[in-house]
C-alpha cells in the first residue's frame, strides 16, 4: 500500500476527479490500518489462488467486507 501512496503523477484518473482524492484515500486507508492492526498473523504460503478466489467471492456481496474478515480469521 505504501508504494501506491508514494506513486507520483502516474495514476490514471478521470479529468473531473479531484487530483487530491487518491492521496486522501491512501492516507485514510493507512490511518485506518494503523488504528486497527490485523487480528491474525501472516504465514508464508497462506495466500494462494484458492484463498484469493474465495476472498473475492465473499467480498462481492453487500456484506462482503464482514464476510471476508470472518473468512480470513
Amino acid at each position: 500500500m505504501d508504494s501506491l501512496c508514494r506513486e507520483k503523477g502516474r495514476r490514471r484518473i478521470r479529468a473531473e476527479t479531484n487530483p487530491y482524492a487518491p492521496t486522501a484515500w491512501c492516507l485514510r486507508v493507512l490511518g485506518n490500518a494503523r488504528e486497527n492492526p490485523g487480528q491474525g498473523g501472516y504465514g508464508p504460503g497462506s495466500v494462494d489462488a484458492e484463498f484469493m478466489r474465495e476472498d473475492a467471492r465473499l467480498s462481492s456481496t453487500s456484506d462482503g467486507p464482514v464476510n471476508a474478515r470472518e473468512f480470513q480469521s
